[in-house]
C-alpha cells in the first residue's frame, strides 16, 4: 500500500510540471567549454560501453566521475591534466577511462547511493592522479532555490555538477536511482526550469521541479569539484 502511495504521489508531481521545451528563456547557462563533450555522436560517457553486465547496471556514478575528470583535465590542463591522459578521444579511450573510474570508486551492490561517499572517492582519485580536487559543498536549506543557486554557482564557474536521484526506479520516472552530469541551466519568462543534463551518452534537457522534488522526497544531492 504504501508503495502505491508513493507511486501515485510522484506520478501527480510529474503531471504538474510541462514537458514542452520554453521557446524564450530568462536565463541560459551551460559550461563554457561544453563542446569538449561531444565526441563521437555521443555527449559524455555511457555505462552501456562497460562489458559487464553488473557495470552496466551499476556503473552510472563512475560515468559521471569519468565525465567530470574528463571535462576539468581538458578545460584546465596546467591543473586538471592528470586527470585524464589519454590523447586520442574515441570510444574506446573513454570507456578505459570509465573502467579506471568504476575500479577505484567499487560501487556497491546496489550501485553508488552516496554524495558524501562519491566525492571522498573523487578527491581520492585525483589524489592518486597527484592532483589537488576538492568537493564545493552546499550547507544551505535544501530547497529549489537554493538548489538552483548551487547549480548556477557550479556551471559559472565552469565546473560540471553531478547529481544522484534515488527516486524508487518502480516508478517509472526516467532519471530514477540515477547518476547524471549537469552541463547547463534554463529558466522560461513563467519560472520553468530545465536542467541539460549528460546521461547514457546523450544530451537531454528535463524539467528541474520534477527532478529536485524526486530528490527532496527520495534523497539525492547535487556536488561539484574544483
Amino acid at each position: 500500500m504504501r508503495d502505491k502511495k508513493i507511486i501515485s504521489r510522484m506520478k501527480k508531481i510529474l503531471s504538474q510540471n510541462p514537458k514542452n521545451k520554453p521557446s524564450v528563456f530568462l536565463e541560459d547557462i551551460k559550461l563554457a567549454n561544453e563542446e569538449l563533450l561531444f565526441f563521437h555522436r555521443h555527449y559524455g560517457g555511457n555505462q552501456q560501453w562497460y562489458d559487464e553486465k553488473a557495470k552496466i547496471e551499476k556503473g552510472c556514478g563512475p560515468v559521471v566521475a569519468a565525465n567530470i575528470s574528463y571535462y576539468l583535465a581538458k578545460k584546465d590542463k596546467g591543473k586538471y591534466e592528470k586527470l585524464f591522459t589519454p590523447q586520442d578521444l574515441s570510444q574506446q579511450e573513454f570507456t578505459m577511462h570509465m573502467e579506471s573510474l568504476y575500479h577505484h570508486m567499487e560501487p556497491g551492490a546496489f550501485g553508488m547511493t552516496s554524495l558524501f561517499d562519491f566525492s571522498s572517492k573523487m578527491e581520492s582519485y585525483a589524489l592518486s592522479r597527484n592532483v589537488s580536487l576538492s568537493r564545493v559543498s552546499n550547507k544551505s536549506k535544501f530547497t529549489l532555490d537554493n538548489t538552483t543557486m548551487y547549480i548556477k554557482e557550479g556551471l559559472l564557474n565552469n565546473c560540471p555538477v553531478a547529481t544522484l536521484n534515488l527516486l524508487w526506479p518502480k516508478t517509472g520516472y526516467p532519471y530514477a536511482w540515477h547518476w547524471m552530469t549537469i552541463t547547463g541551466y534554463s529558466r522560461d519568462t513563467v519560472d520553468n526550469r530545465w536542467i541539460t543534463v549528460s546521461t547514457w551518452g546523450e544530451r537531454r534537457m528535463i524539467n528541474y521541479r520534477a527532478y529536485f522534488q524526486a530528490m527532496f522526497w527520495f534523497g539525492g544531492g547535487l556536488m561539484y569539484f574544483n
